[in-house]
């Protein structure tokens, strides 16, 4: 992991919103997919993730669910823009987030608030991945 990109990735992670203190990114997708475009793999950037314990990692896990996790259905993964290059990183993404500590992470924090406006979305996209959660254990 580029000594530069871990450093950045960890203060985005802690900083919830991340565009303030990162004005390029909108969310934390926009700087996920910016690292998956450099080609480098995303598993030890998606692990620092679930290893940093806070509040700004647990919102930014349940916003980035919120609004992309219906995405993941039916075998799924992100597609649109800058993945579109990016498909290992996507299923990388994928695996992580299907990853049962990472199930666990979103359940237990599932009622904290993220402030988003798009907090209806959530209860379809958490179907969603309940659903590929059943059909990957299978």
């Amino acid at each position: 992991m580029s000594g530069f990109m871990e450093q950045i990735w960890k203060l985005a992670i802690q900083s919830y919103p991340v565009n303030p203190v990162l004005p390029a990114f909108f969310e934390i997708e926009t700087l996920l997919s910016s690292i998956a475009q450099t080609g480098v793999a995303l598993s030890p950037y998606l692990d620092l993730w679930s290893e940093i314990n806070t509040v700004a990692a647990t919102k930014h896990l349940l916003y980035f669910v919120t609004l992309h996790g219906e995405e993941f259905a039916n075998g799924g993964t992100l597609t649109a823009a800058f993945w579109e290059s990016a498909p290992d990183q996507a299923l990388e993404l994928r695996r992580w987030l299907l990853q049962p500590q990472v199930w666990n992470w979103i359940q237990e924090g599932k009622d904290v608030p993220i402030d988003s406006g798009f907090e209806p979305l959530m209860a379809p996209a958490l179907a969603v991945l309940a659903k590929e959660m059943e059909s990957t254990a299978v």
